[in-house]
């Protein structure tokens, strides 16, 4: 691509349009329809800031994760068992330190994220351009 290609690209998708807050619902709605949050956003939360972790190849462990949150410790913990219990996310105990606890992504939760980013692409525009 080149720079002139490329800064445009940029300007349109760094400013407010109706193609933006489109791709913004559908990611929304894709993530309330694939994933268990119920509309809870510390479920949500939890959720993004794991898969965060996982795609940069960090470990997440309990504390970080409680820091990072804006919520409280309970909710947070509740969630989490939830999301662990039904299957989205593995706690796993630290083989040096039985004290921490690192969070993963299950295949589960990576493969209805994949399909949540596919099903909200933004080239999938709400109306198709009429080139006439």
């Amino acid at each position: 691509m080149t720079e002139p290609l490329r800064y445009l690209c940029k300007s349109f998708f760094s400013q407010l349009n109706i193609y933006n807050i489109n791709y913004l619902d559908r990611f929304l709605n894709e993530s309330i329809n694939k994933l268990p949050i119920k509309h809870s956003m510390v479920a949500y939360i939890v959720l993004i800031k794991c898969l965060k972790y996982h795609l940069n190849q960090e470990q997440l462990n309990l504390k970080t994760l409680y820091l990072e949150m804006s919520c409280s410790e309970i909710a947070t913990r509740e969630q989490l068992l939830k999301l662990h219990r039904d299957g989205w996310l593995l706690i796993e105990t630290c083989a040096d330190d039985k004290r921490v606890k690192y969070i993963k992504p299950t295949a589960k939760l990576i493969e209805n994220s994949n399909q949540i980013i596919r099903n909200s692409s933004p080239l999938n525009f709400a109306k198709p351009f009429n080139f006439s």
